[in-house]
């Protein structure tokens, strides 16, 4: 397995760990004291933690792509993943969990009073990491990495 891939799976790994640790926030306190504010604070921590380390690894597995020369041919295919919506199997996938997950939240938004804490924390992560999800599948460190490297359709060269 590529330097790149293992990057990008322990990047996400690492982007999964910050969204979904956002669950525990209904059973973390700072003004109690004791146990709920350790805990607190633990999430705040493994949250931005997790987050930048899942960025700086995107950031390394980028500049390890870029080192790297594609054929003209494919340079069409390779558009910010931020913009680029239903590339992939997985970024159908992740595109669609990020459409559902705007609809919960917008329906969040309009009727609060509906879920219960842990459902709203619960829908806020899916959100938060669909978001990554959508502009990692979708982009081009993946779509080199994994599918266009794979297909053959991809010829990657060391710049000299």
């Amino acid at each position: 397995m590529s330097k790149i891939r293992i990057l990008i799976i322990i990047a996400l790994i690492s982007l999964f760990i910050s969204s979904y640790v956002i669950i525990l926030i209904p059973f973390s306190d700072f003004g109690e004291g004791g146990f709920k504010t350790v805990l607190s604070y633990c999430i705040s921590i493994c949250f931005y933690l997790f987050l930048i380390l899942g960025y700086i690894l995107f950031i390394v597995a980028n500049q390890k792509r870029k080192k790297q020369k594609l054929t003209k041919k494919n340079r069409y295919k390779l558009k910010p993943g931020i913009i680029v919506f239903f590339s992939s199997l997985w970024g159908s996938i992740a595109d669609i969990i990020l459409i559902m997950s705007v609809v919960m939240v917008a329906m969040l938004m309009i009727f609060p009073n509906v879920f219960s804490d842990l459902i709203k924390y619960i829908l806020i992560a899916t959100f938060i990491f669909s978001v990554h999800m959508h502009s990692i599948f979708n982009g081009v460190n993946y779509r080199v990495a994994f599918l266009l490297s794979k297909t053959g359709d991809c010829k990657i060269k060391d710049k000299k």
